[in-house]
Parts: structure tokens; sequence; C-alpha cells
């Protein structure tokens, strides 16, 4: 009730302000004759306190200087109830303990000091959990232009030589088809450690090294590549991170990009379809994170900004900068039943000096889940044409060197479980960042498209279907021409594009 609500209330901020021993006892009498309720409340702030000594219990795997490290008080800090339910959480969140209780015996004796404050002890009393685990499932990806199916096996653990270090190894393996011409076995090994409290709480150390095969239209590829870097977080939702990393791509493009090359279609491109080639690249990253859930937010923000640094002192076979940002916001109404979603990304590549190439997997694209959705998945900027075409899409993606993309989606829960979407989507990719003159231009050229879809919550994630089309009065010209083909009675003919896509996924878009 609000009697009980405004006595915790009350209870609570006496113990903020030292009296750890508060009691609040709420009073109500009914007056029915005079149709008014009088509401007492009787306060019993005790003797102020203060932090004394703690005791650390049930440990056994786990070393107590991690644990010490996360309480949140000093000895002879003056009592704060916020402090004790802080430590606690940091505990839960190590997430080796089953078991967190952070508080004063309750049965304590009253003994106060000289100076008339309370010094009161705390027991931490933890139960360890089981530090490893093992994973596996499966699932599907599907669009009108892309289908994967895929099972995937991990292992972690959260306690490796008994030094809090994590390490999570994984294996994703599958098949995807983009096209008659553009499909392939896609996988994707990974194998990382990371290291908190190195050598301090807020610092992380962390390694990944992995495996990558998978297929975009025109080309496969496979990559391996090897990350280190290390993490600061002084603040639990904010992490500024530095990485170094090095790969190597090794490309199989196929007969149409060398009917491309050879038809001087990609010359006038800064993106290259480098045939084996070495990437190094200095990366720092912010992100600031407060939503609610990060797989499916009703509430809160997210921002990220990433600058990687390739080339120049650090080697590779290319040199340039790429700054990369993302904003997301989510508000709630009726009680979290109604979410607004929004979304801001874009991302910027420059290169200077005699090396101005830009490798084909780090170019900047638009379009797809997660983008702007009436698109098919990276055809919302710079494409290269087939002469001569006999296939049934004729066009590759290129990316290029500036592009953005932007959402605004709403979010409805009619009944349990049950989620309806409406959005519009916008974005575009150009070939560089002179390729636009005015601010006028980079508005007008914004391509739009508009949609909605279902989600449903399971035990496994939120399932989601997204229809979304971008009707050809709002689409430039460029992206209306028949670059697809049809076959009529055995001969291949110009057909209109599609103005439309759809997605099944697991997740919200954003």
């Amino acid at each position: 009730t609000a009697v009980e609500t405004a006595a915790a209330r009350m209870k609570k901020e006496l113990q903020q302000r030292a009296f750890a021993r508060a009691v609040v006892e709420p009073r109500v009498e009914a007056f029915p004759e005079q149709g008014i309720v009088d509401v007492h409340f009787d306060l019993w702030p005790g003797p102020p306190a203060a932090f004394g000594s703690y005791a650390v219990t049930g440990l056994d795997k786990v070393h107590e200087r991690y644990v010490t490290r996360r309480i949140a008080w000093k000895p002879g800090q003056a009592w704060d109830q916020r402090l004790v339910e802080k430590t606690q959480q940091a505990l839960y969140d190590l997430g080796l303990f089953s078991l967190v209780t952070v508080g004063p015996d309750p049965n304590r004796p009253l003994v106060l000091g000289p100076d008339g404050v309370e010094e009161v002890s705390i027991d931490v009393i933890l139960r360890e959990r089981k530090p490893g685990t093992f994973t596996y499932g499966g699932g599907i990806g599907f669009q009108r232009d892309r289908f994967d199916v895929h099972g995937s096996v991990g292992a972690s653990h959260l306690n490796l030589f008994r030094r809090l270090v994590r390490g999570d190894i994984g294996l994703t393996a599958g098949y995807a088809f983009l096209g008659p011409e553009d499909h392939f076995p896609i996988a994707d090994f990974d194998a990382a450690l990371k290291w908190p409290d190195f050598p301090v709480r807020s610092l992380t150390l962390f390694g990944r090294t992995g495996v990558k095969l998978d297929v975009q239209v025109g080309y496969k590829y496979w990559s391996p590549e090897g990350e280190a870097g290390v993490a600061w977080s002084l603040w639990k939702p904010l992490k500024i991170s530095v990485s170094y990393s090095i790969a190597y791509f090794d490309l199989f493009p196929n007969d149409r990009v060398a009917e491309l090359r050879a038809a001087g279609s990609l010359d006038t491109s800064d993106i290259k379809f480098d045939d084996g080639y070495f990437l190094s690249r200095l990366r720092q990253e912010a992100l600031l994170d407060l939503r609610d859930k990060p797989m499916s937010a009703s509430q809160g923000m997210m921002a990220r900004v990433a600058v990687d640094e390739a080339g120049g002192p650090f080697g590779g076979t290319f040199r340039y900068v790429k700054l990369t940002g993302d904003l997301r916001g989510y508000v709630p109404f009726a009680k979290k039943h109604i979410v607004l979603a929004g979304r801001l990304w874009g991302s910027w590549i420059h290169v200077w000096g005699g090396l101005t190439s830009v490798p084909i997997s780090e170019a900047v694209y638009a379009g797809g889940d997660g983008s702007v959705r009436g698109w098919k998945s990276r055809y919302l900027g710079p494409r290269a044409m087939e002469d001569n075409c006999d296939r049934r899409d004729c066009i590759v993606p290129i990316g290029g060197r500036l592009g953005t993309t932007g959402s605004l989606e709403l979010r409805v829960n009619p009944v349990a479980g049950l989620w309806i979407a409406g959005f519009t989507d916008f974005g575009r990719v150009w070939d560089a960042p002179d390729s636009v003159s005015s601010a006028g231009q980079f508005f007008g050229d914004l391509q739009f498209s508009v949609g909605g879809g279902l989600r449903y919550h399971t035990n496994f994630g939120r399932i989601r279907f997204d229809l979304a089309v971008h009707p050809a009065p709002w689409t430039d010209p460029e992206f209306l021409l028949p670059y697809f083909q049809k076959d009529v009675e055995g001969v291949w003919q110009p057909d209109t594009p599609p103005i439309w896509n759809f997605h099944i996924g697991i997740g919200e878009s954003f």
C-alpha cells in the first residue's frame, strides 16, 4: 500500500544517514463519519552508526582479495545502507556465487563507542557456484536475400588459475545461401581470455583469437585474427578500451568480380577486392550503456564511439582511419507496454598519402537487417553492375567511405509476450566524403523505408519478424535501375528490383 511504501522510504532515508537501526511504524486511524483517514508514522532512528570490521565466509576456489576489493565502504565510515547494497550487487555480478548475503547480524547487541556511535560489524556470507559452463544450440537467419542455418557449441570458465580470469571458447558453423552463385559454408571460431582486476579493479586485460569463414555477393573469404588490449571501467556503465589487432583476409572472388575488374567497373572506387592481405589496427573505443536490457531494451540509452587506425607505423597492406559512432535511445510509456526506440549510426573512413585504397572487408555499408530494412543487405550504397549479365542478380555491393543510417520504431505490448512494431529507417552510403557537396545534398540523398513487424518472447529470446518497403516515389532512380534479371523462356531480360524485404531473427534489430 501507499502507507507501507512511504514507511519503507523513510526507513531507507534514515539508513542512508548513519542510522543503521532505524525503525518506522505507520499507524492508520479512519473516521468514516467525517470521510477522512489520519496517518501517523512513529520513527525511532536509534543511535548513529559507522562501519566496523567485516568477515568473509564461504570461500573455497575464490581468493578473498577479489571479494574485499568490491567492498564499497571503509571501516569508520558513517553508515550508509546504499554501500551495503552496492557491495552485494558487485559480488553477484562476478557470476561466481549462487548466494550472496551482506549485512550485519540482526541479533547483534548494541554497543556504543565513547562518542556515542555504534560500530557495526558486517558479515559477508557467500556460496560458490560451479565456475565452468558448457552451452550448445542452433539457429537460423532469414531475409529475402539471405538464408543461413547454423549450430553452435561453447564453453566458459569464470575463475581460471583462481585469478578471476574468464576463458571462453566457441564454435558456430553452418551454411549460408545468398543466391545460385553465392552460397558457401560459414563458420566462426573464437577463443578469448579476460582478466579483470589487472592490476586494479577498474582495469581489465583481454585477448582473443579466432577464424571466420563467410560468403558475400561476389566473393567468399576466410580470415584469422588476433587481438589484445586493456579496458578501463571506473563506472560500471562506462567502458573505455584500447586494443591492437592483426588479421589476414584471404578472398575467393568468383567470376563476376573478375568480369567487373576486366570491364573497369571497379577502377573508380577506393574499395579494393585484394586477394590476400594483412590488416593491422589500433582501436580506441568508448561505450556508455545505460539500457535496462541490452538484448531487448525498453528504457535507457547506449552510445559508442570507435576509432580504428590501420597501417602507418603498425604495418599492414592498408593505411586509413575509420571513425564509427552509434547512438540508441529507448523511452517507455504506459508502464513499459509502449516503447519508442531510436537509433543513429554513422561511419567515415579517411585516407591520405599515396595509399588511398580501403579493403572490401572494412568498407562502409547500409541496407538489410539492423540497418535500413527495406533494402537488401549492403545494397544501399555504391554497387558495380555486370554487362551482358545472365544471372538473376547482376550487382555486387562494393561499399564506400562515408555512410549513415537511422531508425525510429514504436513497440507496443498488447498482451503478455507479444509485441507489435511500426518503424521507419533511413540511410545511405557514398563513395567518399567529397561525394557530398552540401548539407542539402546530404539530406536529399538519404533513402527511406517503412514497415512493421511482430515479436514474441520465448525462453531463448525474442523472435522477430519484420517486413519493410521503400516505395518507388521515395526512392532514388539509381536504386530502381534494372540490375535484376528474370528468365523468360530461356532469355534473361531486365527486371525492376524488388522494393521490399523481410527479416526473421532472434532479438531486436537494435
